[in-house]
């Protein structure tokens, strides 16, 4: 695995089956730049974060997010998330104001899709340095996906992937390995 992120230790997350209500709080949010810079990188115009892709693993431009995520069961293509293509799949970020810890966050995430297949905790590296992070695999409406789930500033973060064919088993390690060229702008 490259800088982006280090597998700390598997934990265990029940995800529950019953709604939680989003808090009402707005997130840290620094200044908010252009979507695309010609160097590769992106900024939110929504999320206080960038992200640099390795070149070539972008497939297309990026499409920015016009609103933050309420916290809706979340699809593939929704006005709350920055999308890509990549060449191990679809790439959605988004999130939504959090006041509480990475766990429930988890469990929160956890249930759009049910139960996840598959959990680790991870602590990421670079700018996101002793920032723990869960990476939760699950099957939703018949596609796998994977997610970073990610607790900062007041923010909840889902860096999401849904693999294509073939991708199932390496879309989560280039994944964790993307994140390398993630960026925070705000406390």
């Amino acid at each position: 695995m490259t800088s982006g992120a280090s597998i700390v230790a598997p934990t265990s997350v029940t995800a529950s089956s019953a709604p939680t209500a989003v808090p009402a709080v707005t997130p840290t949010l620094g200044a908010v730049g252009a979507s695309a810079a010609a160097s590769g990188t992106f900024e939110s115009t929504v999320y206080p974060y960038s992200i640099t892709l390795p070149a070539g693993v972008a497939t297309r431009n990026w499409h920015a997010a016009t609103r933050m995520w309420n916290g809706e069961i979340a699809r593939s293509v929704g006005p709350y998330d920055d999308q890509n293509g990549s060449v191990d799949g679809a790439l959605f970020i988004f999130g939504t104001a959090w006041t509480k810890d990475l766990a429930a966050f988890t469990s929160f995430v956890s249930r759009m899709c049910g139960a996840p297949t598959s959990v680790r905790s991870i602590e990421l590296a670079g700018e996101f340095a002793g920032v723990g992070a869960t990476v939760i695999q699950q099957v939703c409406t018949g596609v796998p996906v994977v997610r970073v789930l990610l607790v900062r500033g007041g923010l909840g973060l889902v860096i999401n992937l849904e693999p294509n064919p073939g991708f199932e088993k390496t879309g989560p390690d280039d994944l964790l390995a993307w994140l390398g060229g993630l960026g925070w702008r705000g406390s």
